[in-house]
């Protein structure tokens, strides 16, 4: 009896192979190509597929369902999701149809996040390194971009809102109007102030390292949902507002006229856009978990308890703050702060707010952000030095002149074109989305290669000496002509067809006027079909035209001793 060593699978057989120490289980997943504790190489310009952040988490994994559930508590209770359900309230949607369509979004995410965390679990690679396989170890870039792209976007609004919560912290008692800095920036002193202050603070987190920023997560999340918590219930406690005028009332703070189906899609769209472009990076976290269980409870834990508070606490406090107020409906948490009476409430507020909208800048977008920059030139990019990049350039883009204004109201409900553009980008991943998951579990039934998606370069038979060195890749590779598999961009751009106008549309390329209404109806459901429509034809596309293996060599790292390498042929 002998006990396999390859990642979490540990399990006790008499049919384990001595020679690599591994189960028949595990040895037809392609462990064999890699032991967690090895670093591929091929030759010495491997280098630039690799660093320490971006290989298979190495055991233990220690991670377990309260630490996953405890990042979607961080990812949920959130300034976006707060926006989000507000929105649905504007459409007309009372307190019941939105936690139905909160429900619905948290299934369907759930089974996605689970999909891709049983991935990482199972293989302990990241979101950039799982894109390869699909669309090739170049042609990936492509996903990655886009992926940052929207990233970037959410994360410079969330330090917008940030810099706003401390800007009238500080602010607080005498409400001074202080030097300008000029027309270009359109800030005062004070406000560039801050924004550099909290860039410097999420810049130093993310340079303490990979380790200390789980932890971070990990432990400000409670924190987070405690001061949520607070909020609403000192909102609703100052109101004396009964539970059923809140359920009355939230049905008819519509702004928008429309029948409840369309509503009902709309905010499903909505919610199911933002969270699944997250879904794709949750692998950072789901490599570190002890097992398939404690992913898949950490998920369906953290999903729907997150979504299901932060829902009932947007709504409890839109209603009951503009009940009171009796004026013009506020959709955004920071404006309805700013807009109470109570002092007290409003610092203690402000601060909650700053904590709330860091953490899941930090446990949303930065954390993935970092990663996905990274994964282009890991040789000479570490996670802590793309996170800096990353939270640098989401100030330098200047989000108080993108998002409409330093004082801005909400970009969802008022349809902003910042916001326009970030739901037509989320949209389009979705195809790509699809397209990874039919890869993995529809063609390649889970069967995969790690070795090949850390290769950088093919060697031809001319380098290699001795025919019994070669090997012939299976079904598994990840490798395509110019490291690019155009069966899924094919894939990816034919998705886009039947939502195409409509996405041009909302993006102000095409005149509203010049499309019929069922073509921008359409539109509604653009992320279902997109995400469909990739999933049918890459399947169709990969099972017709297959791709031709390429022979290669691969090289296993077995030590270091005097600064020279050993290796061994696989």
């Amino acid at each position: 009896m002998s006990t396999c060593s390859w990642g979490n699978c540990h399990s006790v057989s008499d049919k384990v192979n001595d020679a690599k120490d591994l189960c028949s289980r595990c040895t037809r997943k392609g462990a064999d190509f890699m032991e967690p504790e090895q670093v591929i190489f091929q030759t010495e310009n491997a280098f630039s597929r690799r660093r320490q952040e971006l290989d298979p988490e190495p055991p233990p994994h220690e991670w377990r369902w309260w630490h996953i559930a405890s990042v979607w508590l961080s990812i949920t209770l959130s300034i976006p999701h707060f926006m989000m359900i507000s929105a649905s309230l504007s459409l007309g949607m009372n307190f019941i149809q939105c936690l139905v369509a909160t429900w619905v979004s948290c299934i369907l995410l759930a089974l996605f996040a689970c999909s891709l965390g049983w991935i990482s679990t199972d293989h302990r690679i990241t979101f950039p390194v799982l894109s390869r396989l699909s669309f090739g170890n170049k042609g990936a870039h492509m996903v990655t971009v886009i992926r940052i792209l929207i990233s970037l976007g959410w994360s410079s609004y969330l330090l917008l809102t940030s810099v706003r919560a401390a800007y009238h912290e500080i602010n607080f008692f005498n409400d001074s109007n202080f030097p300008s800095l000029g027309s270009i920036i359109k800030l005062d002193v004070v406000q560039l102030a801050c924004f550099v202050v909290i860039v410097g603070i999420q810049g130093a987190i993310l340079f303490s390292g990979l380790q200390r920023v789980k932890k971070i997560i990990f432990y400000s999340s409670p924190l987070v949902c405690l001061g949520y918590i607070s909020v609403m219930v000192w909102l609703w406690y100052q109101s004396g507002v009964s539970l059923s005028i809140i359920l009355k009332s939230s049905g008819s703070m519509e702004q928008i006229q429309m029948s409840y189906w369309k509503q009902f899609w709309t905010s499903l769209g909505i919610l199911l856009s933002y969270y699944s472009t997250i879904a794709f990076s949750i692998m950072d976290y789901t490599r570190f978990c002890k097992s398939q269980k404690d992913q898949i409870l950490g998920h369906l834990t953290g999903i729907l308890a997150g979504c299901s508070i932060s829902t009932f606490i947007t709504v409890v406090v839109v209603v009951v703050s503009n009940y009171q107020s009796g004026t013009d409906v506020i959709w955004e948490l920071l404006d309805i702060v700013l807009n109470h009476t109570n002092l007290a409430f409003r610092a203690v507020s402000l601060m909650i707010i700053l904590l709330t909208a860091m953490s899941n800048n930090l446990s949303s977008h930065l954390f993935f952000g970092a990663t996905m920059i990274s994964s282009f030139r890991p040789h000479k990019i570490s996670f802590r030095v793309a996170g800096i990049i990353f939270s640098v350039v989401s100030s330098l883009v200047f989000p108080w002149r993108l998002f409409g204004g330093f004082e801005n109201p909400s970009i969802i409900v008022e349809k902003k074109p910042s916001y326009t553009w970030l739901l037509a980008a989320e949209t389009v991943i979705a195809g790509a989305f699809g397209i990874i998951l039919c890869d993995f579990y529809l063609i390649r039934k889970r069967d995969i290669s790690l070795a090949q998606l850390y290769q950088y370069q093919p060697i031809t038979s001319d380098e290699v000496d001795d025919d019994e060195d070669f090997l012939s890749v299976d079904k598994r590779s990840s490798w395509y002509q110019r490291y690019c598999n155009w069966r899924a961009f094919i894939a990816w751009i034919g998705s886009l067809g039947p939502t195409s106008v409509g996405l041009l549309t909302s993006v102000k390329l095409i005149e509203t006027e010049a499309t019929a209404n069922w073509i921008q109806d359409l539109y509604t459901y653009s992320w279902f079909i997109t995400f469909l429509m990739a999933m049918v034809l890459y399947f169709i596309l990969a099972n017709i035209s297959k791709p031709v293996p390429v022979q290669r060599k691969f090289f296993l790292l077995k030590e270091i001793n005097n600064s020279e390498l050993s290796v061994s042929y696989t």
